[in-house]
């Protein structure tokens, strides 16, 4: 019963050091910071992250890099930012009311990221973000009907979408519609 009671002693003592410790922390400091964003994740972040790799993809895009390049810089972007693809993958595949996230998923699909490759299914998501006005989308479609990669070849619908971008001012639509 006494040894209890030492132990119940130097509990109180620590936890009470503890308490004072706490008081004297600085919240402003606990506040997260992009460099660790992969400890804080939530939704909105996403929703930004999935934003970001979409900017960063349409400006290489018309800008003529590669896809290989393109491919490298999504993956820099996710291993900088500390994300988790897997986390990634999930929030496109449950927020499919937005243009970007469906065409990533539709992008997961084509380069078999996470999942098996279906480029079948990859071009209805292309399609699904282009009916939305999604600038990559309707480039990566005309490009893929260009191509015959996926679908096949379709001039037709490969000039509508580039005409669409193009007359949005996208420098790789005005090159496709040239192209067409």
């Amino acid at each position: 019963d006494i040894h209890l009671t030492n132990i119940d002693n130097s509990l109180h003592g620590e936890l009470s050091q503890i308490i004072q410790n706490f008081n004297k922390i600085n919240v402003r400091e606990m506040e997260p910071t992009t460099q660790y964003i992969h400890e804080y994740i939530t939704e909105e972040d996403l929703s930004i992250v999935v934003d970001d790799l979409a900017n960063l993809y349409l400006k290489d895009l018309n800008k003529g890099r590669e896809e290989i390049v393109r491919k490298k810089r999504i993956f820099g972007y996710i291993n900088n930012h500390k994300i988790n693809l897997q986390e990634i993958y999930s929030w496109i595949l449950t927020n499919q009311n937005d243009s970007n996230s469906i065409y990533f998923l539709g992008y997961f699909n084509y380069h078999g990221i996470n999942i098996n490759v279906n480029k079948q299914k990859a071009c209805e998501l292309y399609q699904k973000a282009a009916e939305l006005e999604n600038n990559i989308a309707q480039l990566e479609l005309a490009s893929i009907y260009i191509d015959g990669k996926g679908v096949e070849k379709d001039h037709v619908k490969a000039f509508e979408l580039s005409k669409k971008s193009a007359e949005k001012g996208i420098p790789n639509g005005i090159n496709r519609l040239g192209y067409c």
